[in-house]
C-alpha cells in the first residue's frame, strides 16, 4: 500500500466523524433549532449517565451478541451530535481564549504528544515491556495523536464550568485533529512496515 493509499485510509473515519459533528453544530444554530441549550444539556445528561455506562458494560460483559451491539450503537453518534453543538459557543465567539493557549494546546496535542508517544513505544518494545505486534503498536501510538475527548465537553457542560473556553478551544483542535491524525496515522503505519 503506498503512502496516498494510506493518507485515504487515514483520512475517512475522521471524516465521518467531522459530518456528524458538522450536523450537530448545524442542528444547534438559530437556523435549525433543534439542538438548543436545554436540548444539549438534556442529551449531555441522558449521553453521561446512560450511553457512556453501557458503552463500558458492554466491555465487561463476557458474551457480546450482535443485538447487543445494535443496540449500543446509537450512543457514539449522540455523543458526536452533542460535541457538534457544543461547538456553536466557540464559533459564535462567545468566550476569549488567548491564541497562545490554542497554539499551545495544539503543539502539545499533535506534534509532541505523537512524538513522545512514539519514543515511549519504541523504548517499551526495545526493552521488553510489550510484545512486538504492529497492530497493537499501532493501536498505542494512535492513542497519542487523537483529540482531546469528547467527555470533557460533555462533563463541562453537565457542570456549567468552563463550558465556552471548552467550546472554543474544541472549535480549533477537531478541524486540526482531521490532518494531524491522518498524518501520524500514515507516520505509524510506515515506521510498522
Amino acid at each position: 500500500m503506498g503512502l496516498v493509499e494510506l493518507f485515504v485510509t487515514a483520512c475517512m473515519p475522521v471524516l465521518n466523524m467531522l459530518l456528524v459533528t458538522g450536523v450537530g453544530s448545524f442542528l444547534a444554530t438559530d437556523f435549525a433549532g433543534i439542538l438548543g441549550k436545554e436540548a444539549r444539556k438534556h442529551l449531555n445528561y441522558v449521553v453521561f449517565y446512560v450511553f457512556n455506562p453501557c458503552l463500558v458494560s458492554v466491555y465487561l460483559a463476557k458474551t457480546i451478541t450482535m443485538e447487543s451491539m445494535a443496540k449500543l450503537g446509537g450512543a457514539i453518534p449522540s455523543v458526536t451530535l452533542i460535541m457538534g453543538g457544543n461547538l456553536i459557543t466557540g464559533l459564535r465567539g462567545d468566550a476569549s481564549v488567548p491564541r497562545s493557549v490554542i497554539v499551545g494546546i495544539v503543539a502539545v496535542r499533535f506534534i509532541l504528544l505523537p512524538l513522545l508517544g512514539t519514543v515511549l513505544v519504541k523504548a517499551a518494545i526495545r526493552f521488553g515491556v510489550i510484545r512486538p505486534d504492529p497492530l497493537y503498536q499501532f493501536i498505542l501510538l494512535l492513542q497519542y495523536a487523537v483529540p482531546p475527548a469528547m467527555n470533557i465537553g460533555t462533563i463541562t457542560q453537565l457542570f456549567g464550568v468552563g463550558k465556552s473556553e471548552c467550546s472554543v478551544i474544541f472549535v480549533w483542535v477537531y478541524p486540526l485533529a482531521s490532518v494531524a491524525v491522518a498524518v501520524w496515522s500514515v507516520f505509524f503505519m510506515w515506521t510498522l512496515l
